[in-house]
């Protein structure tokens, strides 16, 4: 058993070493381009870097947090506190990193994200569960990373007090996940 634990290590490191090859050679690359004054080529090898750092990464969540409207990825008004009135909704923006890109049923390219959602008062006692709780699926004809998705969550009849949300955001393309927790103050 120690031999296969010591494996896992040994072969991170070599993926990660690889990787890591391929992006100092992209970066001589494009740092090459530039000077031949090729910005366009630069970027698109710098571009090919940034996606094979992605496809090998993790899921993650890079930005989570309540707003009071977003129209569009970085486009959001940021809520000024976490504190919310009863039956007031609560707008969630969420812009997942390193998901993967998979086919529709009808071969058409797509991200895929399911939302798990578990509330939680303050002493840590769950008062809700859902798995599948939001799902965010869009076709798309590029491995976009500029990607978010809201979610507005209605907790009507909620009584006033402190919580916790905990969010699981699942690609639906991959064993990949990557989780979040927002607190936050229900009060009159």
């Amino acid at each position: 058993m120690r031999v296969a634990y010591l494996a896992i290590p040994a072969f991170l490191t070599l993926t990660a070493s690889a990787l890591a090859g391929s992006i100092a050679d992209a970066g001589a690359k494009a740092e090459k381009l530039v000077q031949a004054n090729d910005h366009a080529a630069a970027i698109a090898v710098l571009d090919e870097a940034i996606a094979g750092i992605l496809k090998e990464a993790p899921m993650a969540i890079a930005k989570a947090l309540f707003v009071d409207k977003a129209t569009g990825y970085g486009a959001y008004i940021e809520r000024a506190a976490a504190v919310f009135k009863p039956g007031e909704p609560i707008i969630i923006y969420v812009e997942p990193i390193a998901f993967t890109f998979g086919k529709n049923d009808l071969g058409a390219k797509e991200f895929s994200l399911t939302t798990d959602f578990v509330l939680r008062d303050d002493k840590g006692e769950t008062l809700f569960a859902k798995d599948d709780f939001v799902s965010v699926v869009q076709p798309v004809r590029y491995d976009n990373r500029e990607v978010h998705f809201t979610l507005t969550i209605d907790l009507t009849g909620l009584p006033e007090g402190n919580f916790i949300g905990k969010f699981r955001v699942r690609d639906r393309h991959s064993a990949k996940s990557a989780m979040f927790d927002l607190p936050f103050a229900v009060k009159g």
